[in-house]
C-alpha cells in the first residue's frame, strides 16, 4: 500500500482537481493522509465528502499552522503506522494523470531506488519544465538547482537517472529511508526541507532516481504566494538554516557573503529598505535557531 501525505492549507481552490486525479488512479491500493494546517477557507468542507465516501481518504487536522515540514511528519507517521511499505510526499496543487502511482511504484522497483520522482511541468504552460531532477551546488553554498527549469520541454530531459536532489512535490520513498535518516526536520517551516531530507538522504546513500514518465503538473506557487513577504521570510531563514546545519566551518565563510547579498536586493525592484529588514529578521531568526541534531522517527 501506498501511503499518500498531502499538507493542505487553505487549499479550497486546488483541492478539487487533485482529489480527481487521485479518484482516476489505475493503481488502487493507496491511502490518502490530509494533514490540514488550520486552514480557514473551504479546503475541509470539501475534503469531508469524499473521507466520508472512500475510507482511504484520512483526515488529520491540526489546530495551529505548524509548517510543512511537521505535516509531512504528521501524515508519514499514521502511514507507516498503518503499514505502508512506501509513503508519496504529493503537493496538493497539483494535477496527474491515471497512471501516475502505477508508473512510479513499478519504477521504483524496475530502478532499485529509495526514492523516485517524476517529470515535473508547469501546470500553466504544461509545455515547460518545472522540474526533472536536480542537484545541489556545494561551491554555491548548498545551493539546489532544478534540471530543465523553465525549459520547454522537448525530451531533453527523457531518460531515468540517479540525481542528488528534487522538491518533495512529488517524492515516492521507501519506509527504509526514513528508518535510516528519521523524517524531515521539523526546524523548517516550509522552503528548504526538501533540501534538507535529500542532503541527508545522500549522506547516507540512499538511491534517489528521476524518471521521464509518468509527469506531473504543478500549479507553481499558488499555495506559498510566491514573491510575498511570507516566501522571502521563509526561503531566507531555510537557506541560512540549511548552510548552517550542513556546511560545518564552511558555513563562517558563507553566512557573511550571504548577508552581503541582502544589500544587493535593496536596489532590486520589489524589495527596497523594507524587505532588506525583512531579510535580516530571516537571517537572526535562522542563526538563533538551535540546529537539530537527531531527526524525529
Amino acid at each position: 500500500m501506498i501511503g499518500i501525505v498531502t499538507v493542505t492549507y487553505n487549499s479550497a481552490d486546488v483541492i478539487d482537481e487533485f482529489l480527481m486525479s487521485l479518484a482516476g488512479q489505475k493503481f488502487t491500493d493507496w491511502r490518502l493522509y490530509v494533514v490540514d494546517n488550520a486552514s480557514k477557507d473551504r479546503t475541509l468542507e470539501k475534503v469531508r465528502p469524499r473521507g466520508a465516501a472512500d475510507e482511504r481518504i484520512v483526515i488529520i487536522g491540526k489546530p495551529d499552522n505548524l509548517g510543512v515540514a511537521v505535516g509531512n511528519n504528521l501524515g508519514t507517521r499514521a502511514a507507516l503506522a498503518d503499514g505502508c511499505a512506501t509513503v508519496l510526499l504529493l503537493n496538493n496543487d497539483t494535477v496527474f494523470p491515471a497512471d501516475l502511482l502505477l508508473e512510479m511504484r513499478e519504477k521504483l522497483d524496475q530502478l532499485n531506488a529509495d526514492m523516485i520522482v517524476p517529470k515535473i511541468m508547469y501546470f500553466d504552460p504544461p509545455t515547460k519544465l518545472w522540474a526533472a531532477g536536480g542537484a545541489f551546488r556545494p561551491f554555491r553554498a548548498m545551493a539546489n538547482i532544478h534540471f530543465g527549469e523553465d525549459e520547454e520541454d522537448v525530451g531533453q530531459y527523457d531518460t531515468a537517472r540517479r540525481v542528488d536532489y528534487s522538491p518533495t512535490c512529488c517524492m515516492l520513498i521507501r519506509k527504509s529511508v526514513f528508518d535510516r535518516i528519521g523524517l524531515m526536520d521539523e526546524n523548517f517551516f516550509v522552503y528548504s526541507d526538501d533540501a534538507d531530507f535529500c542532503y541527508r538522504a545522500k549522506k547516507a546513500d540512499a538511491q534517489l532516481w528521476y524518471t521521464p514518465t509518468p509527469i506531473l503538473f504543478h500549479k507553481v506557487s499558488s499555495l506559498t504566494g510566491g514573491f510575498s513577504d511570507f516566501g522571502i521570510l521563509h526561503a531566507t531563514y531555510g537557506r541560512v538554516y540549511l548552510i548552517r546545519k550542513h556546511l560545518g566551518v564552511l558555513a563562517y565563510f558563507w553566512l557573511p557573503i550571504y548577508q552581503l547579498m541582502f544589500l544587493t536586493r535593496i536596489i532590486m525592484p520589489g524589495y527596497g529598505w523594507r524587505r532588506f529588514r525583512l531579510l535580516r529578521e530571516a537571517y537572526r531568526r535562522a542563526m538563533a535557531q538551535k540546529i537539530s541534531q537527531t531527526n524525529p522517527s
